[in-house]
């Protein structure tokens, strides 16, 4: 009896920039090859799924990038989260100073 086999291995793997030049999202796509008694006779390229950046949710970008290209993303999403926190805070603090500008004139 024939022994059939597949194994799944990334295909292609599809990346967006958004207009500031930030990384907007990605996708990977598969692909299926399938053996009978140890010889090819299927490549079947799967639909794209969404890739998991960050936090996000999604194909896990671990089983694609290196755990040093890992560590970069996470240190890019670690400074924009430091970032958004510190331009709220100037929004705060600059709203204040502003109240406080209008309220002594």
């Amino acid at each position: 009896m024939a022994t059939f086999t597949e194994q799944a291995h990334p295909y292609e793997f599809l990346v967006r920039w958004g207009k500031d030049g930030a990384i907007a999202g990605a996708h990977v796509g598969m692909r299926t090859l399938t053996y009978r008694d140890g010889v090819e006779i299927a490549d079947k390229p799967e639909a794209v799924v969404l890739v998991s950046i960050g936090a996000a949710s999604g194909y896990p970008l671990a089983e694609i990038l290196t755990e040093i290209q890992l560590g970069a993303i996470a240190a890019m999403d670690k400074a924009v989260a430091e970032k958004d926190a510190l331009a709220a805070t100037l929004e705060q603090v600059t709203n204040e100073r502003d109240a406080l500008l209008k309220a002594n004139l």
